[in-house]
């Protein structure tokens, strides 16, 4: 009888903050589009080198919705792999980078948080959206295997995985704590999500639509000669 109860009281917590997302926060805007990333793939100061371009992915209803108080994160990996035709296809190399964007209506101005390929760090703010993609476009470089560590007659191939979210968990948790009648930062995570397990929670966001959405996209197949040598 005793995991009866506790079985329905784990179920009654489900459906109230399932019922919590929906009512503390307004449905985000779906984006049907397809996403095309801009690259360049050459070779800089004896590294395979990818210069990204990320402009495809703030359409102007992206901006729209960053302005109206949606945060855009994005979780950007890319894994430099060898092209074998009858078999797996394995990985030489693996990067990531994270970055945020937002608007503050206090000083109308879009910030850019920036966690590079190489572990650089960037805080930086911009009076318009333009501003703020050329910087990203600026950072989005990434300097992957030496030359020499590479075999010149394979076929190597760069795949990229995209994921695009416009809330987390931490700021669903301050909404929550808000309807509770609590401060922010008042509990610590442990004590806001006590009795539901953080994956659960989780996947309660991809139930509400508010998880990320993933894209993966593949890079066209070349060797290290086919490439064209820029100049520091």
């Amino acid at each position: 009888m005793g995991w009866m109860i506790a079985c329905f009281k784990m179920a009654l917590k489900i459906l109230l903050i399932s019922g919590l997302i929906f009512l503390a926060l307004p449905a985000i805007e779906a984006f049907a589009e397809d996403i095309d990333i801009g690259y360049d793939i050459f070779i800089f100061d004896n590294r395979l080198t990818v210069d990204f371009d990320f402009s495809s992915l703030f359409s102007e209803q992206r901006i729209s919705s960053i302005k109206a108080g949606y945060p855009l994160y994005i979780r950007f990996r890319v894994q430099l792999k060898r092209h074998l035709s009858l078999w797996f296809d394995p990985e030489l190399r693996k990067h990531e980078c994270l970055l945020k964007a937002e608007y503050q209506g206090f000083g109308s101005r879009f910030h850019l948080d920036f966690f590079g390929f190489n572990g650089q760090v960037r805080k930086e703010s911009f009076r318009g959206a333009s501003g703020l993609l050329d910087r990203l476009n600026d950072l989005m470089i990434l300097q992957s295997a030496k030359i020499d560590a590479l075999d010149p007659d394979d076929n190597l191939y760069f795949c990229f995985n995209l994921e695009l979210r416009s809330i987390t968990t931490k700021e669903i948790s301050q909404a929550r704590n808000w309807y509770r009648g609590k401060q922010s930062g008042g509990d610590s995570a442990g004590e806001e999500d006590k009795g539901l397990p953080k994956q659960l929670f989780e996947q309660l966001l991809n139930l509400a639509g508010l998880g990320p959405t993933k894209y993966q996209l593949a890079s066209y197949i070349f060797r290290i000669t086919q490439l064209k040598t820029v100049r520091p």
